[in-house]
């Protein structure tokens, strides 16, 4: 016989609804999900699961306008046998939704149905959290409230469980990465915003940056070259043509333009520019930058937008605020940061969309993460040696 062990409300705090039901009715938390569609809190009175519920689909959610929805969901039984009980209730009239899990024999795996008046029901031949039997007994403690430690569990083959990874999962994980390793936290760019450079110092640093937006080429077109869907190579054309053209952001001025307009700014020319001794950083990471964007679309796309110009908007608004104040550089000599301040925080955007559609695998998106943090690392320490030359000419000035 089919057990009833499981309801299902919307609510528009999750964390709020279930204190009210734990203080009123003594109800336990006995765990939490987040997904890319919603996100889920389970109570439990030891025999029927309440899980309380937000989502942020409407397919998933099967009502219109989800986002807003408040109000009771679902239902759902527990029962022997998964087949024998789809036979019974298509046989009857009513029509399979979709399977909420992979894996039947885990605990909270859900095969939704609705019946004849489309009302969305659930059946579970293992129950779900603090519903008794089965494997719901022996399920793991309570997860971490904080939505980046909560997706979807997964056991991989002869290991421990591990964290399935979501899009948004990754998307939280790669902003964790910037904090923990940002670029304004580097001496070399708080040096520039807080002013503790002198002139020569600038220059040096310009030099060296250079290496990057001045062979921008070797990094955006290898993207283009190897982007394999249509409408996926139009967003990156967009960058390409951006860097190139600066008909969309910059007034017709191209990024390389820009940044000669900002070295010209500084007293250095042109030729000086384009082929400096660059320090051995600058050197590894113009490799580094140019085998990663050439190796696979994906990891291009992580290295160039998840990891290098997601870490730009924000800081590069006020390094051209500086470098009026001391240097009284004009509107043209600070363009190329003003720009990119939009420019880049656009460009992450589309490295973001591009994410959601194209690393579908949770090796796609463990191969994101670790693309991520290597590129934040080879930056650093291209960023390092930057720094060191920038020290050795402040200790050359105090000796003259």
């Amino acid at each position: 016989m089919a057990r009833l062990r499981h309801f299902a409300i919307v609510v528009k705090n999750l964390d709020e609804s279930a204190a009210f039901y734990q203080k009123v009715f003594g109800v336990e938390r006995v765990g939490e999900e987040h997904l890319e569609f919603g996100s889920g809190v389970y109570l439990s009175d030891g025999e029927v699961n309440l899980a309380l519920l937000k989502y942020r689909s409407d397919a998933a959610a099967g009502v219109a306008d989800s986002a807003n929805f408040v109000g009771a969901h679902h239902f759902g039984f527990q029962v022997d046998d998964l087949d024998e009980v789809r036979n019974l209730i298509e046989a009857n009239g009513g029509t399979f939704h979709f399977d909420l899990g992979d894996d039947e024999t885990k605990v909270n795996f859900e095969r939704k149905f609705k019946d004849p008046d489309g009302i969305i029901f659930d059946i579970s031949q293992t129950g779900w959290l603090g519903t008794p039997g089965g494997v719901s007994d022996i399920i793991p403690p309570p997860r971490n409230k904080n939505p980046a430690d909560n997706s979807a569990m997964q056991e991989p083959k002869g290991g421990s469980p591990t964290m399935a990874l979501t899009t948004q999962s990754v998307l939280e994980r790669i902003d964790q990465i910037h904090k923990e390793k940002p670029m304004y936290g580097h001496p070399l760019w708080t040096g520039m915003v807080e002013n503790t450079f002198n002139l020569d110092q600038v220059r040096y640093l310009c030099k060296q940056h250079g290496g990057i937006p001045l062979h921008n080429q070797k990094y955006h077109g290898r993207l283009y070259v190897i982007c394999p869907d249509p409408e996926w190579r139009e967003l990156i054309a967009e960058v390409v043509y951006e860097e190139s053209t600066g008909r969309i952001f910059s007034d017709g001025v191209s990024h390389h333009t820009l940044y000669l307009n900002y070295a010209k700014a500084l007293g250095l020319g042109r030729e000086e520019m384009y082929d400096p001794p660059y320090c051995g950083g600058v050197v590894a990471f113009q490799a580094y930058f140019e085998m990663i964007c050439a190796k696979t679309f994906l990891e291009g796309v992580s290295a160039h937008m998840l990891a290098g110009e997601a870490a730009i908007p924000g800081l590069y608004g006020r390094i051209a605020g500086q470098l009026r104040k001391t240097f009284a550089l004009d509107e043209e000599g600070v363009k190329y940061w003003t720009v990119h301040d939009t420019a880049d925080a656009e460009h992450s955007d589309v490295g973001r969309r591009l994410l959601d559609q194209f690393a579908t695998s949770q090796e796609d998106r463990q191969l994101v993460l670790k693309t991520v943090q290597q590129t934040i690392d080879i930056m650093h320490l291209m960023y390092d040696d930057i720094y060191r030359g920038v020290l050795e000419l402040a200790d050359k000035s105090a000796v003259a």
